[in-house]
């Protein structure tokens, strides 16, 4: 099976790796059909030799806590309008940073 190259890797957190830190993952990396609570890697391996990717890793697991908490509290607290509003102008974000 060929490599995937870092430029055609639609994942946004491999995409914006150096390219040192993507040639570290490169040869573990493969495209697969997963179901869901399916272990895609373990996160220590990248960890343990690249304090970069470390940050990287730490960044995106910390801005999804964040976003999980707040749509938690939105879910128990806001009204319907309130909860859409929100879900719109979250949509929108998510869509202009494609």
């Amino acid at each position: 099976m060929p490599q995937l190259q870092q430029s055609a890797v639609p994942n946004r957190l491999l995409a914006s790796l150096s390219a040192d830190d993507f040639a570290l993952l490169q040869p573990h990396l493969e495209r697969v059909t997963i179901e869901v609570r399916d272990l895609l890697f373990r996160a220590d391996f990248a960890m343990e030799r690249s304090p970069t990717m470390r940050a990287l890793f730490l960044r995106f697991v910390h801005t999804f806590i964040v976003q999980v908490s707040q749509t938690a509290y939105a879910n128990a607290g806001y009204s319907l309008e309130e909860r859409l509003a929100r879900w719109l102008l979250r949509s929108s974000i998510d869509l202009i940073s494609l």
